[in-house]
């Protein structure tokens, strides 16, 4: 599926694997999960959804928002390790 999205081309048994998860995967409901975040975040997703949440600061402003007790201080920050700290909170 990410290769599909993102224009790599996937061949053989990777393609099929793709082909298949693609098959599967509802848009409806990526829409809904998207509308339920940007409204409880007022962040913008964006069109591609798992890009949108890849830093981890829209996951940690959805639950400091679920649940205000937890306070996280999320990390804008391009560095893969940091995002990984984001979504490990």
């Amino acid at each position: 599926m990410a290769n599909q999205q993102r224009g790599n081309s996937a061949y053989g048994l990777d393609k099929q694997l793709a082909d298949k998860a693609l098959a599967k995967y509802d848009k409806q409901s990526e829409e809904e999960a998207k509308g339920w975040i940007e409204a409880l975040t007022s962040h913008s997703i964006g069109d591609d959804f798992g890009l949108g949440l890849k830093s981890g600061v829209v996951l940690c402003d959805l639950a400091n928002a679920l649940d205000p007790s937890l306070k996280l201080k999320p990390t804008s920050s391009t560095m893969p390790f940091k995002q990984m700290e984001n979504i490990s909170a």
